[in-house]
């Protein structure tokens, strides 16, 4: 299974490289690679440089602790915050809440239609891999952190 997965992974990565024209040029040569960079760049829009301000993440992740409805705005910007113990609830993490589930699958959803935007996504893959196991200790938080990698398992290709 491994071994497939790796095949796939090469045969991938080797298609990429060959849509981006880099096998007819020589490496040290930036005029190559500025052209792909710029349709890259055009493609994602500028996500991979915006940043959702911690603080508002912060806020959303709160408001949602505390059973408060999330605008879509703060439903984006949660996602960076999912797993960041917040102290006015006692270093509770939105992974380990009761509507977690329910959160996940409103993204998933929003995924499935081709509207979940990429910086959500990207959010959510950050909170997957700033857990702290050692501040999560609950079962619930695990359960949702869990929840989470299955999520981004399924949703990767969306």
């Amino acid at each position: 299974m491994l071994e497939a997965a790796l095949h796939s992974l090469s045969r991938d990565l080797a298609a990429a490289i060959g849509a981006m024209g880099l096998h007819s040029g020589e490496f040290g040569r930036p005029e190559l690679i500025e052209k792909p960079a710029r349709e890259a760049e055009s493609l994602f829009q500028g996500y991979a440089k915006a940043k959702p301000g911690k603080e508002d993440a912060y806020a959303a992740a709160l408001a949602f602790l505390r059973g408060k409805a999330l605008g879509s705005w703060q439903r984006d910007l949660i996602a960076s915050a999912i797993a960041t113990p917040i102290s006015e609830a006692s270093g509770a993490m939105v992974l380990g809440h009761r509507r977690f589930e329910t959160l996940l699958a409103s993204y998933e959803a929003e995924a499935k239609r081709g509207e979940l935007w990429r910086l959500t996504w990207h959010g959510l893959l950050y909170s997957y891999f700033n857990f702290d196991p050692t501040l999560g200790k609950d079962d619930a938080t695990k359960a949702g952190w869990l929840a989470l990698r299955t999520f981004l398992e399924r949703t990767w290709p969306l």
